[in-house]
């Protein structure tokens, strides 16, 4: 997967991506691993250099050579579809994981809480989390700092200081990231002595602030 990231950074600049993707993929090489996890790395390399149009097609070849998805695949794919603004096919997704016998994971979660929280959907999030619970996974700080990061983008600063105070109900304590998600978006709001606030918590509740 590594190697394959260094190749797509140098290479995508450059408009050499699909190539390079296409020459990897019918490489000898590529044999020497099982192939769903070849293509899995493959899609999540391309995940993180942001080559989303990328992702579709490799997953189109993936399904060709008679590979079936796996959770891991499912979540790349949700987020190319939502990152391409493709909302039917990111739910057409969701409900094929559903009947291939997938159930949804810490990062499916996670992935669900970033498209309720730009969304502007606080209810559907909430519902959401305590589903979360139900099937036995504790939220954790990184999905609320999701959610909340969503909610901030969407405008709805009531929302972010709602589910922040509820993260120490759930035991879960806010880091460093996520005060510094609170502070932004109350500065974007123009919100500043309430950001200042929660600055001022910080150090208090034992985070130091960094850089950003």
């Amino acid at each position: 997967a590594q190697t394959f990231n260094i190749l797509i950074r140098t290479c995508g600049e450059v408009g050499l991506a699909r190539k390079v993707v296409e020459r990897f993929i019918k490489s000898k090489t590529f044999n020497y691993r099982p192939f769903k996890h070849s293509y899995n790395a493959i899609l999540h390399s391309l995940l993180v250099v942001k080559q989303f149009k990328l992702i579709e097609w490799v997953y189109q070849q993936m399904l060709a050579e008679g590979h079936s998805a796996d959770i891991l695949t499912y979540n790349v794919m949700m987020c190319a579809k939502y990152r391409l603004g493709k909302l039917d096919q990111f739910h057409r997704l969701l409900d094929e994981m559903g009947r291939s016998g997938f159930t949804p994971d810490f990062h499916t979660y996670n992935i669900l809480l970033h498209v309720l929280g730009k969304g502007d959907k606080p209810l559907a999030a909430l519902n959401l989390l305590n589903h979360m619970k139900e099937e036995g996974f504790k939220p954790s700080v990184l999905h609320f700092t999701t959610l909340i990061d969503g909610l901030s983008r969407a405008g709805n600063m009531d929302a972010c200081k709602y589910f922040f105070d509820e993260m120490t109900k759930h035991e879960c304590m806010p880091d460093v990231v996520c005060y510094t998600v609170m502070i932004t978006g109350y500065i974007v709001a123009g919100e500043l002595e309430k950001a200042q606030v929660v600055f001022d918590e910080m150090i208090p509740n034992g985070q130091l602030p960094n850089v950003f």
